[in-house]
């Protein structure tokens, strides 16, 4: 038997507010249960673990050398996204070489290679595993790929904790739904180290079969979602669909 109500919401710190959504067969083949939030309608797998993380994360983002090719092809088309997003929503001036990007779950550090390509100042990279960026970085390197951009510019952190200067533009793409309380995340990490009229982009999985894994433990909604950026003091700019993988990205303002 489920205890429905086990713990509060990490996005509306409501008690006692959850019940069952449904029960569904996860991408792993094992049965699990959907939790909805009545407060804010976000959903919570009770199967989400930050036990699995980093180890997922190792070999999720495991990198050879013989993957130069497609390393640099991903930095070329995120350089290219990173163009499109900030000039288009920031309402701060769009030269960058004043500014500070900020990436919250890095990975393999390609799109903070693509900010610091496309001209940041300083770009804050962190992640619970910074081995795998390292890795990448040395890759790039040997393969004469970020010659032209001073490494000194980035720094890379294993904790938001570690993370002090201010910040214009933060990117958090497919992180979201993995922390376990998104609201005191954002509240204690994020918000502090946004200057006034910081962009802040997120990116989250959609609701299917195919993203129910152990280490997604929420999936948002417009409703939810909204909640979770009003109550962190953010505005919402825009929101855009991928139909095409089924996401869902957030554009927000701190004023």
């Amino acid at each position: 038997m489920i205890k429905l109500n086990y713990k509060k919401c990490g996005v509306c710190n409501a008690h006692n507010a959850y019940f069952l959504f449904e029960e569904i067969i996860g991408e792993d083949e094992s049965l699990t249960n959907i939790l909805l939030c009545k407060n804010c309608s976000v959903l919570r797998n009770i199967q989400g673990s930050d036990d699995v993380q980093k180890g997922f994360f190792e070999i999720y983002f495991s990198t050879t050398d013989g993957d130069f090719e497609y390393l640099k092809k991903t930095i070329d088309e995120l350089i290219i996204m990173i163009d499109y997003f900030y000039p288009k929503y920031s309402t701060l001036s769009t030269t960058v070489n004043n500014k500070t990007f900020l990436d919250v779950g890095c990975g393999q550090g390609l799109l903070s290679i693509a900010a610091l390509k496309y001209g940041f100042d300083k770009v804050i990279s962190v992640d619970i595993n910074t081995e795998t960026m390292k890795d990448v970085i040395n890759i790039l390197k040997a393969n004469d790929y970020i010659e032209s951009v001073n490494l000194s510019n980035l720094h890379i952190y294993d904790s938001m904790q570690s993370v002090t200067k201010k910040c214009d533009c933060v990117f958090m793409w497919h992180v979201l739904e993995h922390i376990e309380n998104p609201l005191d995340f954002l509240l204690n990490y994020v918000i502090p180290i946004l200057n006034k009229e910081a962009v802040l982009f997120i990116q989250i999985p959609l609701y299917r079969k195919k993203y129910v894994e152990r280490v997604h433990h929420y999936f948002f909604n417009k409703p939810s979602v909204s909640f979770l950026m009003e109550s962190c003091g953010l505005i919402i700019i825009d929101f855009i669909y991928d139909h095409t993988n089924e996401f869902l990205t957030i554009i927000s303002k701190y004023e």
